[in-house]
């Protein structure tokens, strides 16, 4: 009679950065999957252009009946969205990012992750005007002021969550320093930006799922 397998979940939480997670410039998320092959499932709940509180006020629309128990990670990756609309959305500031990420955390748990440890924070990546407006300009779109230093406190804030709630974390944005060259268009991963996050990342998932005996063992 065949056995029933409960494969361990992962899932990846984020904006339009997470939701790219398994495109070819942005696979980071593709890389996490093949790293973990035969030991969890890699799920992505990434959505276009979520702030921090958007994401967390729409929690149970998206996991609905989703439990935590059978999980060995979650990620999120959420500030570049705050960083873009910073200034001009007044729902939108470093204090409602902050709550939010807590709330988000608070949810987690209360859908069944075990520990604090095994949420891994990311922080959101630099972004470059420069490049964004140039990008808005070669499609005729609009021009949106993009807030680079808002994006630097965003990340601060995200790390000094992580270490508040004892969350795991991933400083991606000082590992990225000033190297626009790591973005696709100033705010999107290109795939030298994603590969730098994987990198980042391997370690601590590796020690997250270390426990995992790979399917068929």
């Amino acid at each position: 009679m065949p056995i029933s397998i409960a494969w361990t979940k992962a899932y990846l939480l984020g904006d339009s950065i997470t939701q790219s997670a398994f495109s070819n410039q942005g696979c980071w998320g593709a890389l996490l999957a093949d790293f973990l092959n035969l030991k969890c499932d890699v799920a992505i709940r990434g959505l276009w252009g979520y702030t921090a509180k958007e994401f967390a006020a729409k929690y149970e629309s998206i996991f609905e009946t989703t439990n935590f128990k059978n999980c060995c990670f979650v990620t999120i990756l959420l500030g570049t969205n705050d960083s873009f609309y910073h200034g001009r959305r007044s729902d939108v500031n470093f204090e409602s990012y902050k709550t939010s990420m807590n709330d988000l955390i608070d949810k987690i748990l209360a859908s069944g992750l075990s520990t604090c440890q095994r949420i891994v924070i990311i922080s959101p990546p630099i972004i470059d005007s420069a490049m964004w407006n140039a990008q808005c300009k070669e499609g005729d779109e609009e021009i949106t002021h993009v807030n680079e230093d808002a994006a630097h406190e965003y990340a601060r804030i995200a790390l000094e969550v992580a270490k508040t709630r004892g969350c795991s974390s991933v400083d991606l944005h000082s590992a990225m320093g000033s190297i626009s060259s790591l973005l696709i268009d100033g705010i999107h991963l290109r795939k030298e930006g994603s590969d730098l996050l994987f990198s980042l990342l391997k370690p601590v998932i590796k020690n997250l799922t270390d426990s995992i005996t790979p399917f068929p063992e």
